[in-house]
């Protein structure tokens, strides 16, 4: 039998610490890459609080090559400013974004950052 690839994507993402940076919204992430796209993933147990951190685990079964930009989406309620992420593959950090214009994201937005540094470590390939 043959068995399907999983690829484990790590992404950890700090909230920006100004005022009204919080929501109580639901947040959805998607990475995109030039040839594969992971599904939508719900941030689980996240509280998004001001300075605080959250975590989310994307599996895809292809890999997702040259990793262009990660999409978030938030659900209704109020807005969402995130000001760090990383993403991290088999315990190494590949590629960190920054929100480089401080932008809030608006209730019911979807919006992609696209502003990736890749590490030392190389491309998402697998």
């Amino acid at each position: 039998t043959m068995t399907t690839q999983i690829y484990v994507y790590e992404l950890t993402i700090l909230t920006g610490s100004v005022n009204n940076d919080q929501t109580s919204n639901n947040i959805y992430v998607k990475l995109l890459g030039s040839k594969y796209n992971s599904t939508e993933k719900e941030m689980e147990d996240g509280s998004f609080q001001r300075g605080l951190n959250d975590t989310a685990t994307i599996r895809t079964n292809s890999p997702i090559h040259d990793l262009e930009c990660a999409e978030f989406r938030l659900s209704s309620n109020d807005g969402w400013r995130y000001e760090k992420m990383w993403i991290e593959t088999d315990g190494q950090l590949i590629y960190t974004i920054t929100n480089e214009d401080s932008y809030k994201m608006d209730n019911s937005e979807t919006k992609a950052f696209c502003n990736l540094l890749l590490t030392s470590i190389g491309k998402l390939c697998g």
